[in-house]
């Protein structure tokens, strides 16, 4: 077998742990809360609203692995809301705007999971309507060039005893034989 061919790296591939899309939606998500709060705690970002970054994971991980893993990451988000938002030292109550924002996030995260999710399962069935057509296509033209040279011998022996001079213009050069 050649190097480099789809068989190598399918065998590749299957020897490597296949990590579900529910948890690499979770894992990313996780990824940009703890890069968020680093940035936050070290003094690099300074910014109101850190789980409004947040919704950008949900975005990805609704677009490229589908809905379930754009709401699992939702759910997180709000989790994350629920930690950040929250009175220090009262878990779950909230102060001033704070209530509101997490009405916001809520709706939001699961919103943009919802619609990312929704928009990859479209292109995915776009992709398979687009791939049946021109197998479909492909399927015509092999039919049509059966027929040209069935057609084209069933010429052949009807005009191999005839007395008719005949001539036969290749196209693609212009050459007249």
């Amino acid at each position: 077998m050649k190097m480099g061919t789809h068989d190598d790296r399918s065998a590749t591939a299957a020897g490597r742990q296949h990590i579900p899309a529910w948890a690499t939606g979770l894992l990313i998500t996780l990824l940009a809360i703890g890069m968020i709060e680093v940035l936050i705690r070290t003094g690099v970002l300074n910014i109101p609203n850190p789980p409004a970054l947040v919704l950008i994971a949900v975005m990805y991980a609704g677009y490229r692995f589908g809905l379930r893993p754009g709401a699992i990451s939702a759910a997180l988000v709000v989790l994350y809301g629920l930690v950040f938002y929250s009175t220090p030292g009262a878990p779950l109550h909230f102060a001033g705007d704070n209530a509101t924002r997490m009405a916001v996030l809520s709706l939001a995260a699961f919103f943009i999971a919802w619609l990312t999710g929704t928009l990859k399962d479209r292109a995915e069935r776009a992709l398979i309507r687009q791939i049946d057509a021109e197998r479909a296509n492909v399927a015509g033209l092999e039919r049509s060039q059966v027929e040209i040279a069935r057609l084209t011998e069933r010429l052949q022996r009807a005009l191999s005893g005839s007395r008719l001079v005949l001539w036969e213009l290749d196209l693609r050069s212009g050459m007249v034989r």
